[in-house]
């Protein structure tokens, strides 16, 4: 066994390369991005001796060269050391902190934000952003959307293929009522086998990426696309729907949703503290905060 813990990390950290080749493209492409970053650093280096201080030594040494987030980092970190512990290469995987910053998870684009969104956006933005936020579509898994992923029993309802999601994981997304006429007056229309055509009725649209730019200025807004998603999560969340469904419904692993809870609860310690302050101000925030 002493012989085995001297697998060198740059090893174990390439056959977790080949795991996630099973994944859709673009996370294949940020899995190689990030595991050659960590190889570079530690590559050399027996699996064993990867510790906390070896760890916090390379975020500083990244942090002299430019600001930056480390979440990325810290997934495949642990991806490569749990991969270690299964292999018992290793007895348990060390900390890994990283600098705190801000809205960890993303950030919630509240309800003003979301109606000035729309306000601004086209017809068929408008109706994206609510797909996005009602629903918690990925951007490439709504541009993506055929119809013949569509079944209309029940209340209506999309089915997501894995092959086109980027975990490799389909899922059934039930579609909110008053979104459905929309969806079945954009079917009656419809001339493409896609929900989103590109101009020729060929294909799908790639992305909706100026149009997006544009309406979040004309709006002054500052979110991601992927923000939706979030505050799709969030609001399902603190309407008390319960944990697993979220999951169901989203695609989302429970270290992500542990996240977004961790953000849902900074608001809620904030609205606490308005509580003991101003129980006024108090109400008015909470009718702020409801969504549709």
């Amino acid at each position: 066994m002493a012989i085995e813990h001297q697998v060198l990390f740059g090893v174990l950290a390439e056959e977790v390369r080949r795991l996630k080749a099973i994944k859709a493209e673009e996370t294949q492409k940020a899995a190689n991005r990030q595991i050659k970053r960590l190889v570079q650093n530690f590559g050399c280096r027996p699996v064993s001796e990867i510790s906390e201080l070896a760890w916090v030594e390379y975020v500083e040494r990244e942090l002299q060269k430019r600001e930056r987030k480390f979440y990325d980092d810290r997934k495949y970190m642990r991806m490569i050391l749990l991969y270690s512990q299964r292999k018992k290469l290793i007895s348990e995987v060390p900390p890994l902190p990283i600098p705190d910053v801000d809205d960890p998870a993303g950030r919630e684009i509240l309800p003003d934000e979301l109606r000035r969104l729309e306000d601004c956006a086209g017809m068929t933005l408008r109706f994206q952003i609510r797909i996005g936020w009602k629903m918690g579509l990925r951007l490439r898994e709504m541009m993506r959307l055929r119809w013949d992923q569509f079944s209309w029993e029940d209340g209506g309802s999309i089915f997501l293929r894995a092959k086109r999601v980027k975990t490799r994981r389909g899922r059934e997304v039930s579609i909110p009522t008053d979104l459905l006429p929309f969806f079945k007056a954009r079917k009656d229309l419809a001339e493409s086998e896609f929900v989103f055509p590109n101009r020729n009725g060929t294909g799908p649209q790639d992305h909706n990426r100026t149009a997006w730019r544009r309406c979040k200025a004309k709006a002054g807004v500052k979110a991601r696309w992927h923000d939706l998603r979030h505050t799709c999560a969030t609001v399902m969340l603190r309407r008390d729907v319960p944990e697993y469904v979220v999951r169901l419904v989203l695609g989302m692993s429970e270290r992500v949703l542990k996240r977004i809870y961790l953000h849902l609860r900074r608001d809620d310690l904030r609205r606490a503290a308005i509580a003991m302050s101003d129980p006024g101000r108090l109400r008015r925030a909470g009718k702020r905060k409801m969504v549709g």
